[in-house]
């Protein structure tokens, strides 16, 4: 609030205007931190406005216009550290997400050791490592319907382009025994048991096309 109410008051005063974008940015306070960025044209125009509006349009996961923005800091100075952060913040959301591996590299070149460098490493690590997870949801609704479905999910990463996708689960529904929506069959729930393999391609960062096959199964009956 101090910082909003000096930059209120001194709206010429571009070091506090960056300083109130960044602490913004940090807050999750993506349109508001854009907004007090852009209030002043100029500013936004140099080289260290642009650089923090890449950065607030990447953390806000507007990744592809922030590649706008960063791709020509990076042509202007390949050996930048935050047109670097940037750019692997950018494509790691993207359908390819190792292709944001070089520029993790170069970060971890320009400044090693450090924090920024450490967390930029591990959070990319997530979205472009393989991976088996066990998730879990469950609903329960207005007409006492409840839902309890463990899944196993898996993605195993052949490159860029290519992953293997699997996964395996179960969703108890379940309905009080007397209404209409309990099991025909008697007793008050039904357990739906499946598997699913498939493959998912990306031909480029912003396209990503998924095929899986695999069987559904509840008691009597089941379909592929």
């Amino acid at each position: 609030d101090l910082m909003q109410q000096h930059v209120d008051a001194a709206p010429n005063d571009d070091g506090a205007r960056l300083d109130l974008v960044r602490y913004l940015t940090w807050a999750g306070k993506y349109a508001r931190a854009e907004k007090t960025l852009l209030a002043t044209p100029a500013l936004a125009a140099t080289e260290e406005g642009r650089t923090l509006h890449a950065n607030l349009l990447a953390w806000s996961g507007r990744w592809q216009s922030a590649k706008v923005i960063n791709d020509g800091l990076l042509n202007d100075n390949p050996e930048d550290f935050m047109a670097n952060f940037n750019q692997a913040i950018i494509l790691r959301q993207s359908a390819q997400p190792k292709t944001a591996q070089p520029f993790v590299d170069k970060v971890n070149t320009l400044q090693p050791g450090t924090k920024d460098a450490r967390d930029l490493t591990r959070g990319t690590k997530v979205r472009t490592d393989s991976f088996v997870s066990l998730d879990w949801q469950q609903s329960d609704d207005s007409i006492n319907i409840t839902s309890n479905q463990p899944r196993l999910l898996g993605s195993f990463v052949l490159n860029d382009a290519w992953r293997i996708v699997a996964e395996a689960g179960r969703n108890d529904i379940r309905a009080p025994q007397f209404s209409p929506y309990a099991p025909i069959y008697g007793g008050r729930s039904v357990d739906e048991n499946r598997a699913l393999v498939g493959v998912r391609f990306a031909p480029n960062g912003k396209t990503g096309i998924g095929f899986s096959v695999g069987q559904s199964n509840i008691p009597n009956d089941s379909t592929g």
